[in-house]
């Protein structure tokens, strides 16, 4: 009898019991062009890749994808009101089980083996959790999410955590970021990279590092500067021009710091003098601005908020173009600016100051509201509307033009000393005790992220999505991404395999081997073995101090005999991921 061939492809959820219907095509696409049937699909629309503004990427890596079962999982409208713009668009083979059945005239049914098809889906990353788009990405359904830590070969075989719905979807797992050398021990203050290769740092007793690889190894610049004048600034217009500063001397360069000019700021000028906070903005290779809070003069007993703006000669000699000073309070005090333009920008410092400063305006200094009282202690801004203040108590404000600041919640209580955007949805801020937080939505969520330091971090830095440094007490450079060093840990067990009966009970014992002094706590999970007819009973409580953690195991009358492969995950303090596996014999 004459067949009519009907072939139904449904997606078998790997490591799930859920399927579901993913599309109909004729039989007679099959064959060694299988494996593009849906991929030759229009699964994307025009109008959507170019809403992204993202190039798409074809990624041949390896990876785990976990499926998500139909219905369960977020839509891409709710992750773009949750996370904003993707970080990263690439186009991924994913393998799919797929089952042919042919269906003669009469209605009878015949099952073909199944087989496995890569098929190749938009993931959009967000951060570090990617999502697996089906059909056309504006009403896309989600069918996978996976990780991507830090290399295509460094992926945790654990399920990254999100809920089931868009409303309650949770942030992406927590970026790591990772120590690079400095090789010296004094406080670094600022850092600013001209290209994703090239970078510098700055900080106390006149120290200037120079990298050109990335950040993988820095090298000490000699600038000719007093050494116990500390550096609070370092700042790179272009490639060639650069200045160095503190509140009492200013350093350029024009030769990509082959060379530096070194000048003591004018004593008559206020800022120069007595100065306890300050900030310095060049904005071009002749002019720079500073502010801060000082004496008017050496004999004054009166301090006051004050700005001043230098020329620079060729030869790197300094002269006052000009000068602000405000007396609105005794405890005025001006802890950082931005300059947007010729005219002027922001200024931010005690008691929740902010306020504008404008040379071409008759009141050059407006206060505007802050809505706290903490210390402001950094603020960048994008434009003349939108910009973000960072302070104590973890503040965090966002600007939304028309003198109106709005409070962010930070999701943590350190005093807060830089921020720093690439655009309008990606930015971070660290502060004190190795405090670092970040937003891919324009700061409406930000997210704690793993630095694993508990040095007091002053600026951050990024060349672009992939490339972001901060800088801190005791020489520490970190970089986002980058694995954790030091004292480490591993997972193991004490039997690399555990026989076991249907409808009894089995244990296992995870082993924690501690390396290079590791003392800190390890939280270990079991995997989702619910699939497998296997039910595992946590330990309480989970997380451990100790060198080995046990585990129960129900297993279920209809767990399928022989060998089952069961993966533990363990994560520490820092944001390391360390996997295990045991095998489960079943008789």
């Amino acid at each position: 009898m004459k067949r009519t061939l009907t072939m139904l492809l449904m997606l078998i959820a790997l490591m799930s019991s859920n399927s579901f219907l993913i599309a109909r095509v004729p039989a007679q696409t099959t064959g060694t062009a299988g494996e593009r049937i849906l991929a030759d699909e229009a699964l994307f629309t025009r109008a959507s890749l170019a809403e992204l503004n993202l190039d798409v990427l074809r990624s041949d890596s390896v990876k785990t994808y976990y499926p998500i079962a139909e219905g369960q999982g977020p839509t891409i409208q709710s992750i773009r009101s949750r996370y904003g713009r993707p970080t990263a668009v690439l186009a991924e083979g994913i393998p799919v089980t797929v089952q042919t059945i042919y269906t003669d005239s009469s209605g009878v049914a015949t099952e073909a083996p199944p087989v496995i098809w890569r098929r190749e889906m938009l993931v959009l990353y967000y951060g570090d959790i990617g999502f697996a788009v089906e059909d056309n990405i504006d009403a896309g359904v989600v069918r996978f999410v996976t990780n991507r830590i830090t290399t295509p070969d460094d992926e945790p075989r654990t399920q990254p955590q999100f809920a089931p719905t868009g409303p309650n979807l949770k942030p992406a797992l927590a970026a790591t970021w990772g120590q690079k050398p400095s090789d010296i021990s004094q406080e670094l203050r600022s850092v600013n990279f001209v290209s994703e290769t090239e970078g510098w740092a700055a900080g106390a007793n006149g120290a200037l590092l120079h990298t050109t690889n990335g950040g993988d190894t820095w090298s000490a610049v000699s600038t000719g500067a007093d050494p116990t004048k500390a550096f609070g600034k370092v700042r790179f217009l272009n490639k060639n021009a650069g200045f160095v500063a503190s509140p009492f001397l200013a350093g350029r360069t024009l030769n990509s710091g082959a060379n530096w000019t070194v000048a003591s700021l004018p004593t008559r000028v206020s800022v120069a003098v007595n100065v306890s906070h300050n900030d310095f903005f060049p904005q071009v290779p002749e002019l720079f601005w500073t502010c801060g809070d000082g004496f008017l003069s050496t004999s004054s007993t009166t301090t006051g908020g004050m700005v001043a703006i230098y020329n620079v000669s060729s030869t790197g000699t300094l002269s006052e173009a000009a000068s602000i000073v405000s007396f609105a309070s005794s405890s005025l005090k001006y802890l950082d600016m931005h300059i947007l333009d010729s005219s002027g920008g922001w200024v931010v410092g005690a008691s929740g100051l902010i306020a504008t400063i404008t040379l071409s305006n008759p009141l050059p200094v407006r206060f505007q509201t802050s809505g706290t009282t903490q210390q402001l202690n950094a603020v960048q801004m994008l434009n003349f509307s939108s910009g973000w203040a960072v302070g104590n108590g973890g503040t965090i404000l966002k600007y939304m033009g028309d003198g109106r600041w709005i409070s962010q919640p930070s999701g943590t209580t350190a005093n807060l000393r830089d921020v720093y955007f690439l655009d309008s949805n990606r930015g971070w801020a660290v502060g004190d005790g190795g405090a670092i937080v970040g937003t891919t939505d324009g700061g409406t969520t930000w997210t704690l992220e793993v630095s694993g330091v508990s040095a007091d971090l002053r600026s951050v830095h990024a060349a672009s999505s992939n490339v972001v440094f901060a800088v801190g007490a005791n020489g520490t450079i970190l970089k986002r991404g980058e694995g954790v060093s030091g004292p480490d840990f591993a997972l193991g067990f004490n039997s690399a395999s555990v026989d076991g009966v249907r409808g009894a009970k089995a244990k296992v014992v995870v082993t924690i081997t501690r390396a290079g002094g590791f003392t800190g706590e390890v939280t270990v999970t079991p995997p989702d073995a619910s699939g497998e007819g296997i039910v595992a009973k946590f330990p309480d409580p989970i997380t451990t101090s100790d060198s080995t953690a046990s585990w129960k195991f129900k297993i279920k009358a209809s767990a399928a005999t022989g060998p089952h492969q069961l993966t533990f995950t363990g994560r520490d303090g820092s944001g390391r991921v360390r996997t295990a596996t045991v095998t489960l014999m079943i008789q």
